[in-house]
């Protein structure tokens, strides 16, 4: 399990949920709050993840990110692309190897 801060989250609060991270290759999978997983990729240290947001699903949300070299913590940015551009920062901690 680890733990995903927002600052800010998507609608400009701070937020932190638990997620479930699963790696098949270079392929990865983000799975936080019950929602269907987010699907996205790691190429050496660096992941990137992408998920469409709103009513409508019409918007699109892309986090990138470095994994340190004990591959405990991934600290990154996101940037949410829709009527009005947002970005802010995000960081997640290792809470255990499940």
């Amino acid at each position: 399990m680890w733990t995903l801060d927002l600052d800010p989250d998507f609608g400009g609060n701070q937020d932190s949920f638990a997620c479930g991270i699963l790696q098949e290759g270079s392929k990865l999978s983000l799975n936080c709050k019950g929602g269907a997983p987010i699907v996205g990729e790691v190429i050496d240290q660096h992941v990137t993840w992408r998920m469409t947001v709103g009513p409508k699903n019409e918007f699109t949300a892309t986090l990138r990110g470095t994994v340190d070299k004990d591959e405990r913590t991934i600290i990154g940015t996101w940037h949410l692309e829709d009527d009005h551009p947002r970005d802010g920062k995000f960081a997640m901690k290792k809470l255990s190897s499940k």
